[in-house]
């Protein structure tokens, strides 16, 4: 019975998750409601009832909105929590859980709610930028692979039929022996991508431990030049520093509304992902041993080399550690997605040499294969006529 119950459990939560896509898709409007609505010191809960009737109005209606005001209302009707943070981050992507944590601390909750609308504006940008930077190569893969199939499937046995053992250069050999694996295996090749793929976005939040710590230390020009053998050092250091720019405005939030730096990491653990909190861990445990030492604290993997060399070298000017941080994470926290940007640049170049490769070696092997044919058959017709 329990795992019937299990199985009960997830689909809900799966079909509460679809129900949720539309209003999750358009929750910076909602962030900024509630801040207008805190403004006017309406109470949350009154601001909740009348949004879930606006949604629930023939004329103005939104099943998707009032799934999500009726979740948050009924955790505050029943007293479930009274924390903002699980009130609002129940319904919201676990992205948004971090920065939400600061509303629970705060005064000023309508400046929280809009830097957590302008965060996640600054954050669909960069999406954008890498989805633009790996969607265009990941459409030429089915028109490689079509290529790969008519080669080895029309095409070239023909050619393996007619050609005599000359004609099997070791080039012709090697673009012969890819074709008849991908005739072979493409399928399973295909299966096993997409596979991969799905188990590197669920591990890549929960992955820990000084092996992963160590490669995403690595300097991204390393990380470039090993793309081709080894594709996943690379994403790791930019998933770093995506989430270390939402760190970091959660972080000036909870610092400008008085909390020290240790208080507001403690605040953070319990909505970070096991990747952040095994970092935060690292971070606190380094602190509570050199409370002043905060560059060594966060240059144990948590912050990239470049923001690292950034801090150490204002904080010479300014030893005011919680400034600095309240500083990045607001005026300067652009810098790091324009980092993150450059990165996506390259790593779209980089795709597409290695797809511009693959095509130019199966055209290429494919006029070899024909020519040396032809040169062999040439030559067996002039040894025949003589």
């Amino acid at each position: 019975m329990e795992w019937l119950l299990r199985v009960r459990d997830i689909l809900a939560d799966f079909f509460l998750g679809l129900s949720l896509r539309d209003f999750q898709g358009k929750r910076i409007a909602f962030y900024e409601e509630l801040a207008k609505s805190f403004e006017s010191r309406e109470q949350f809960k009154t601001f909740l009832f009348e949004e879930m009737r606006i949604a629930k109005d023939p004329a103005t209606s939104d099943s998707s909105r009032y799934k999500a005001l009726s979740q948050m209302y009924k955790a505050l009707s029943w007293g479930e929590t009274y924390r903002m943070s699980d009130i609002i981050g129940r319904v919201m992507p676990a992205s948004d859980r971090l920065m939400l944590t600061a509303l629970d601390f705060t005064r000023n909750k309508s400046d929280t709610l809009r830097m957590l609308a302008e965060s996640l504006r600054q954050q669909g940008l960069v999406i954008d930028i890498i989805r633009k930077a790996i969607i265009p190569p990941m459409i030429q893969i089915p028109g490689i692979a079509a290529f790969c199939y008519v080669m080895s499937t029309i095409s070239l046995p023909i050619m393996v039929k007619m050609a005599p053992p000359e004609v099997w250069t070791p080039f012709n050999q090697a673009v012969r022996s890819f074709c008849e694996a991908v005739e072979a295996h493409g399928v399973m090749i295909a299966l096993g991508a997409v596979a991969t793929v799905m188990i590197y976005s669920w591990w890549l939040p929960r992955w820990t431990g000084f092996i992963r710590a160590a490669f995403e230390q690595l300097p991204r020009g390393a990380g470039l030049m090993l793309m081709p053998i080894c594709p996943f050092i690379l994403p790791l250091s930019i998933y770093r520093d995506f989430k270390v720019s939402l760190l970091l405005s959660s972080l000036a939030v909870l610092l400008q509304s008085g909390m020290t730096l240790t208080e507001a990491l403690k605040a953070l653990l319990p909505n970070s992902t096991p990747w952040l909190r095994w970092h935060l861990t690292r971070v606190l445990v380094s602190l509570q041993v050199n409370p002043t030492e905060y560059i060594q604290a966060f240059s144990l993997g948590l912050i990239g080399p470049k923001l690292l060399a950034r801090l150490s070298s204002s904080i010479r000017h300014n030893p005011q550690f919680d400034k600095l941080i309240i500083k990045l994470g607001t005026s300067e926290n652009a810098q790091i997605r324009e980092e993150i940007a450059e990165v996506a640049k390259l790593l779209n170049l980089i795709i597409l040499l290695i797809l511009g490769g693959l095509i130019m070696f199966l055209y290429l092997g494919q006029f070899s294969i024909s020519n040396d044919l032809a040169d062999a058959l040439g030559r067996q017709g002039q040894g025949r006529g003589r």
